[in-house]
């Protein structure tokens, strides 16, 4: 598990788009690629996005309510498939099990009553 933010997504921007168009023939590819560098290490998302034309670059969305938020947690399921998850999915799935272990202790696990 590790928290991403928006911000880490711009940050990773321009190396992602250099690794995906690096060899495109295609001239606007590359010099948005220039864009995204100059913008240095630390780039505002909204620049990125600005450049790119749109919000794919920098999106941070939680696959459970589908919402585009500033940070997330996300689980590496295997080394291909990543799942993120915003703080508010995590708490509602706190107070799920917390209410379902008021209801049914006996069904949760002991390792996880902790």
């Amino acid at each position: 598990m590790k928290v991403i933010t928006r911000q880490m997504r711009a940050n990773e921007a321009a190396a992602k788009w250099q690794m995906v168009w690096e060899r495109s023939l295609m001239t606007p590819m590359q010099q948005w690629g220039k864009k995204l560098l100059a913008l240095g290490p630390n780039p505002d998302p909204d620049k990125v996005d600005e450049i790119i034309g749109n919000g794919n670059w920098t999106a941070n969305t939680c696959h459970v309510c589908r919402r585009n938020v500033e940070l997330t947690i996300e689980f590496d399921v295997n080394h291909n498939i990543r799942y993120r998850v915003c703080t508010a999915c995590i708490v509602r799935a706190r107070r799920m099990l917390a209410d379902f272990g008021k209801k049914a202790p006996e069904a949760i696990p002991q390792e996880n009553q902790k």
